[in-house]
C-alpha cells in the first residue's frame, strides 16, 4: 500500500480544509481555536505541537468526534501507532452515530482509512482490509454530497480509485472512477487525472 501512504499528504491537505470547516468552523470558542491551531501545526509538520493543541481541544470538548481522528493522524505521523489506533477507534465509534448528518460520511471514511493504515503498519492486514472496505463505502457515499469544493471532489475520486487499485486490485474499477472524474473535473485538474490513469494502466500491464 505504499502509494496510498505516500499520497497521504496531498489528499490530507484538502480533507483537512473540509474538516476545519465542518469541525472548527470560524473558531469562535476556545476548543475550536485550539483545534484550528492543531490543524495548522500538523500541516506545518509540527506533529508534537499538533497533538498538544488537540489535547487541549479535547479537554474542552470531549464530545467532538473528529478531534480524535485529527489527533490520531498526528500520532500516526509520529510513529505512535497504538495511540493512533486508540484515537481512531474513538473517532469511528462517535462518528457512526452522526452518519445521517450532511458531510459526515467523509469524516467516517477518513477515520476508517487512517485506522486501516495504522493496522497495516502494526501487521493486522486482514483487519486493515476490512477498514479499507468500510472507508471505500463511505468515500463513495461522500461523492454524492454536492457542496464539497472542486479540489476535494478530485481528491475523493482519487482516493476511491487508489483504494480499488492498491488494496483490492480492481484495475477496471479504478479506471472507471478516473473516467467519471474527467467528465466533472476542472481543466487544471485533468493533467493529474490522466497521469493517474496512466499509472493504473502501467501497473495493470506489469502484472499481466
Amino acid at each position: 500500500m505504499l502509494k496510498l501512504i505516500s499520497n497521504q499528504k496531498r489528499i490530507l491537505g484538502s480533507l483537512l480544509i473540509l474538516c476545519s470547516v465542518l469541525v472548527v468552523g470560524c473558531a469562535t470558542t476556545a476548543w475550536e481555536r485550539a483545534a484550528d491551531i492543531g490543524i495548522k501545526k500538523y500541516e506545518s509538520g509540527d506533529y508534537e505541537g499538533a497533538i498538544r493543541s488537540y489535547n487541549a481541544a479535547i479537554r474542552l470538548n470531549r464530545a467532538d468526534s473528529y478531534l480524535y481522528c485529527l489527533r490520531g493522524e498526528a500520532k500516526l505521523a509520529m510513529g505512535n501507532h497504538d495511540g493512533a489506533m486508540s484515537d481512531y477507534d474513538k473517532c469511528v465509534n462517535k462518528l457512526l452515530i452522526r452518519f445521517d448528518e450532511d458531510g459526515y460520511s467523509l469524516l467516517i471514511a477518513d477515520a476508517f482509512y487512517y485506522r486501516a493504515q495504522a493496522k497495516e503498519i502494526l501487521g493486522n492486514s486482514n483487519s486493515a482490509r476490512e477498514d479499507y472496505q468500510e472507508a471505500l463505502i463511505y468515500y463513495e457515499d461522500s461523492i454524492q454530497y454536492k457542496d464539497f469544493p472542486p479540489g476535494i471532489i478530485v481528491d475523493l475520486y482519487d482516493r476511491v480509485a487508489e483504494i480499488k487499485l492498491d488494496v483490492f486490485g480492481d484495475y477496471t474499477g479504478s479506471l472507471k472512477i478516473y473516467d467519471s472524474l474527467i467528465r466533472k473535473a476542472r481543466s487544471d485538474d485533468k493533467p493529474y487525472i490522466y497521469r493517474q490513469k496512466g499509472y493504473v494502466r502501467l501497473k495493470a500491464e506489469k502484472l499481466c
